[in-house]
């Protein structure tokens, strides 16, 4: 039975109408935009199970989007139907979030060099994580109550009350697991900065992709699980859930930008060519002759360390490449070119 239908109700049907409808709108302008990106740099990849988890994760939130597009539309719901879609929504929030983070794992581990104890001490936090959330999230759908007003024009189902502890609580978890990931990063990225330093790549290589895409997504993440904590505990009746669904889209876009960046990011380094100077003929030289060979190396060292021309090739085959990967090697793969100097 619906509760009485007051001002504040319809208000916050309003508020949860217009944020379902803004990330619901996102969700869909992202996909858009990276639709031709997905096509050049994962379609030509073999099936592996991280391309499996990018499209189930990509097109799973579109799925999702679809469902909370049908919560909000103004039919007529029975009572039943508002809590069969809600509790649909659910597991498929929990599902995509789920898989979401296999793929920030995965990077993680990718940083820490494949470590065979990096690996299970992150499976063991995610799995406990995993279990934890999809607990706490399964009391509190069962203990929610969901509302209908479809009837009246622009209205339809609306969380009520129930089990925002249980979400808070879900909440918490995630922020412990998203604080630990950011540390890990936070920390294999300085010890892999003072190993290579420089000299790590184009832009300071994985290090530089770490600290340019990495960190800031995390701490986004971290946001919101704060955000949603706050609502859940502190948040009026209606409001509990508002931020909720936003950062389950910000997730998945999260998520999937990572990943094209890094498959950008394998395929422009597998593709460099650094100038090769050609001392055949300079051996000839007699005005060189006399110089000794530590005095070439304090000459040389340092032009490549400044001013070596990096050049990419353009005719990059996606195909040839390594299947979809979440990890960049440390070293560099360098071709090189046929440059010559004039003596």
């Amino acid at each position: 039975m619906a509760d009485e239908l007051t001002a504040e109700a319809v208000q916050a049907i309003r508020v949860n109408t217009a944020l379902s409808a803004a990330g619901i709108t996102l969700v869909l302008l992202d996909h858009a935009y990276t639709f031709p990106q997905e096509v050049r740099v994962i379609w030509p990849t073999r099936w592996t199970i991280p391309k499996v988890l990018i499209f189930a994760v990509r097109y799973g939130t579109i799925a999702l989007a679809l469902l909370e597009f049908l919560w909000i539309l103004p039919r007529a719901f029975s009572e039943k139907g508002c809590k069969r879609i809600f509790k649909i929504v659910s597991l498929l929030e929990v599902a995509l979030s789920a898989l979401g983070e296999v793929i920030i794992y995965i990077r993680v581990w990718a940083f820490a060099r494949r470590s065979r104890m990096a690996l299970y001490c992150l499976s063991a936090q995610f799995i406990i994580v995993l279990v934890i959330c999809l607990l706490l999230i399964v009391r509190s759908t069962s203990s929610a109550m969901v509302s209908t007003y479809a009837p009246l024009p622009g209205l339809s189902c609306i969380f009520q009350q129930g089990g925002s502890l249980y979400m808070a609580m879900a909440y918490v978890a995630m922020l412990y697991s998203v604080t630990t990931l950011t540390c890990v990063m936070i920390i294999v990225g300085m010890l892999r900065y003072r190993e290579l330093g420089p000299l790590g790549g184009r832009r300071f290589g994985i290090v530089g992709q770490l600290y340019r895409g990495g960190l800031l997504y995390f701490f986004v993440l971290g946001a919101l699980c704060i955000g949603n904590i706050v609502s859940n505990i502190a948040g009026t009746r209606g409001y509990q859930h508002v931020f909720s669904e936003i950062q389950i889209y910000l997730h998945s876009i999260i998520a999937t930008r990572i990943t094209f960046q890094l498959r950008q990011f394998s395929a422009d380094e597998a593709n460099y060519s650094l100038p090769q100077i050609d001392i055949q003929r300079a051996s000839t030289n007699l005005n060189l002759r006399e110089i000794q060979l530590s005095d070439v190396s304090k000459s040389c060292i340092p032009t490549l360390r400044g001013s070596a021309q990096v050049q990419v090739r353009k005719d990059v085959d996606y195909r040839v490449m390594p299947s979809l990967r979440f990890v960049s090697d440390n070293e560099v793969t360098l071709e090189s070119g046929p440059v010559s100097y004039q003596m």
